[in-house]
């Protein structure tokens, strides 16, 4: 493997005794990065960012490290960036080379260095940045941490960047300036002023009561939901912590409907899987987003409302079938196998294209 697609990860300070490092901080360090590469290769791929939803499989693979050589020293770990898969995948770029890349001038930042690109410049989409930034604060060690994290080439001494405690507090300044955007929000209707259309609503995550105004012409649903939850959709301006502070301008006035939902039959444009005996979820909304959770399957699927998560989790059944259900048994492991008969159960017909015309 060529060294370009090499670096190293070296864990310093006093915590490292003996060429040694705790088990939990190894793991949260080699385990946290992976995590940032994974949202660096969706970054770079346009993916859509959603809470809880699973990386793809295919950033997964062309954005898998590792562990290649350990070396003396504090504690030094030489990882490597997995061989390009653009040829089945990504046709037009190597993802994990321009991942690793991207990832290195991020550590360049932190370290403030102000040659490098800036954090914005890297990354210019702001949902995508603050889902990296938010994944390197898990590992980033804190006021009073006795360890603190370098990058450096494989060969040679170039030094990339580091991290270390100051490092939260550049991720903080950066994520949470106070600031608008457009987004949805949800929240318990608790009053509304007819005179003047304006109504207000109780953010759950915060507790805060928020007015808003609202078109005459939605009026009716918001009666018929008086009980319920809604969703706010407008410019609204966060706070430093990144909770909405106040509804600017609004949008759109929607109900959020929790309804359980009961799958008889799972569809894509090519495929209806018609089940034996129908799938009933119960959604749960965990800001912002509308989650369904079937454990049987292992899917979490999500949305910003329940028609999105539905579309979700069909996406995900989908991908099941086709992973597993159609494989060959011995491609798979036991779990696989186990899986791959549950889903065979769980399907009476399968319609393809062909048939459906």
């Amino acid at each position: 493997m060529s060294e370009i697609r090499r670096f190293v990860v070296k864990i310093d300070g006093p915590a490292i005794t003996n060429h040694s490092v705790s088990f939990k901080i190894l793991a949260d360090v080699l385990d946290g990065i992976q995590s940032t590469f994974h949202y660096i290769g969706m970054e770079i791929t346009k993916r859509e960012v959603r809470t809880r939803a699973r990386v793809p499989g295919d950033i997964q693979q062309a954005c898998e490290l590792r562990q290649v050589i350990q070396r003396p020293g504090s504690y030094e770990v030489v990882a490597e960036i997995s061989n390009p898969v653009q040829a089945e995948m990504f046709p037009d770029i190597d993802l994990g080379k321009a991942t690793l890349d991207k990832y290195l001038g991020m550590t360049a930042w932190m370290s403030g260095q102000t040659q490098g690109p800036d954090i914005r410049q890297l990354f210019p989409e702001e949902n995508h940045r603050n889902r990296i930034l938010r994944s390197v604060q898990k590992y980033v060690p804190r006021e009073g941490d006795d360890w603190s994290l370098l990058f450096k080439a494989a060969e040679g001494t170039s030094q990339y960047g580091f991290i270390n405690h100051q490092t939260m507090g550049m991720i903080n300044k950066t994520i949470f300036a106070p600031q608008y955007e457009t987004k949805t929000i949800a929240g318990e209707l608790m009053k509304i002023n007819f005179d003047q259309h304006t109504i207000t609503i109780k953010h759950a995550p915060t507790g805060k009561s928020l007015d808003c105004s609202y078109n005459p012409e939605d009026e009716d649903a918001i009666l018929d939901n008086r009980d319920g939850h809604l969703l706010i959709s407008g410019l609204i301006e966060v706070d430093s912590a990144g909770n909405p502070g106040k509804i600017s301008t609004v949008t759109d006035v929607r109900f959020l409907d929790l309804r359980p939902v009961k799958f008889s039959r799972i569809a894509s444009e090519r495929l209806v899987l018609e089940l034996k005996k129908p799938i009933i979820v119960e959604p749960q909304f965990e800001d912002p987003e509308v989650i369904l959770n079937y454990d049987d399957l292992n899917i979490i699927a999500a949305g910003q409302d329940r028609d999105d998560a539905i579309k979700d989790f069909e996406d995900d059944f989908i991908w099941l079938w086709h992973e597993y259900a159609m494989a060959s048994d011995h491609t798979l492991s036991n779990d696989a196998l186990s899986l791959k008969n549950s889903l065979r159960q769980m399907v009476g017909r399968v319609v393809v294209e062909s048939e459906k015309a």
